[in-house]
């Protein structure tokens, strides 16, 4: 069997056994009929591939996954197969894959650092519980100010900590604060210390990239102005890594934001055994290439529409920002 083909059963036995992707679906995303779709499942079935690479899904690598790894110089890359560009439907297989790989790579006694958004909620939905000892689960960063929505970040710190019965640390403080005077005398408080060190202890850390721009959370939430979200964006600003303001070379854009975020300063995230970027949303693609120029993570996890327009990014600029 020829590469190509082997590559096409492997991500509809994916979709078919593992996402429950109807053949219909699976059809249409392929533009092949229902009745071949059918036989290409028997044909996979007859051959030994659904058992031995569907269940195995998370040690094998396919020819996507192969380019980006390289090309990043990451420790590993798992690109889910979809039946959609929704975002929302992308969410529940990307959560799933992060729930599958988390169970794989935890052990007693890790310290977790998490971000939050809609796609670490995702994230914590989907966890499959495990029975950890000595587990810590921790917040990576400040959040936001509406109480909803603080709700919101700590349910997903919750939900870590019920699924591997850890110990949780909150930092239920605002992401970005007036002044550098104002963070100082917050950070120098003895328990935002022992959250914060928590954050740079930690060896498994999961975050997504944030757009920029007027529908950000961060701009919804009255951290930029109209104004200051123009100014950054001409300076190069194309997403926020876990607070932080990045350009497409993963460089801090902005120093005078940056000195007033609270939450883990970017290069920490270099030190991590495992740094693992979820990303499920065209508009964070330009963000999360930026997260990967800056060697940020060593570990992504993405939808396959996100992973293409990685590389279809990567091959427009030329290579320039390798």
């Amino acid at each position: 069997m020829d590469t190509d083909k082997e590559e096409m059963l492997l991500r509809i036995c994916r979709m078919y056994y593992e996402q429950n992707v109807s053949q219909d679906v699976i059809a249409h995303k392929f533009h092949l009929s229902r009745s071949y779709i059918s036989k290409l499942l028997k044909e996979a079935m007859q051959i030994g591939l659904v058992e031995i690479r569907i269940k195995d899904s998370l040690h094998s690598e396919s020819d996507i996954e192969r380019r980006i790894r390289e090309r990043f110089g990451l420790k590993k890359v798992i690109v889910v197969p979809v039946a959609t560009p929704l975002f929302e439907k992308k969410l529940e297989v990307i959560g799933s894959m992060v729930g599958r790989y988390l169970n794989s790579i935890l052990s007693d006694d890790d310290i977790i650092g998490v971000s939050w958004g809609m796609t670490l909620a995702a994230c914590a939905d989907r966890l499959i519980k495990k029975d950890l000892k000595g587990v810590v689960v921790t917040q990576l960063k400040g959040g936001l100010p509406h109480i909803d929505e603080v709700g919101r970040t700590n349910d997903i710190v919750r939900q870590f900590a019920e699924a591997f019965d850890a110990e949780t640390h909150f930092l239920p403080l605002p992401l970005i604060v007036d002044s550098v005077e104002i963070k100082d005398a917050i950070v120098k408080d003895s328990k935002v210390q022992e959250v914060l060190k928590l954050g740079l202890k930690a060896n498994i850390v999961l975050f997504a990239v944030g757009e920029f721009g007027l529908n950000s959370s961060l701009v919804r939430a009255g951290y930029f102005s109209k104004a200051e979200v123009s100014a950054l964006r001409e300076r190069g600003v194309v997403g926020d890594a876990c607070g932080r303001l990045i350009d497409i070379d993963g460089k801090i854009v902005s120093n005078e934001f940056d000195a007033r975020t609270i939450g883990i300063p970017l290069d920490q995230l270099r030190t991590k055994e495992y740094s693992i970027l979820v990303t499920a949303e065209s508009n964070s693609v330009r963000g999360a290439y930026g997260v990967l120029n800056g060697r940020y993570a060593n570990v992504i996890i993405a939808d396959e529409y996100s992973a293409k327009e990685i590389l279809a990014l990567d091959a427009k600029l030329g290579g320039a920002h390798a």
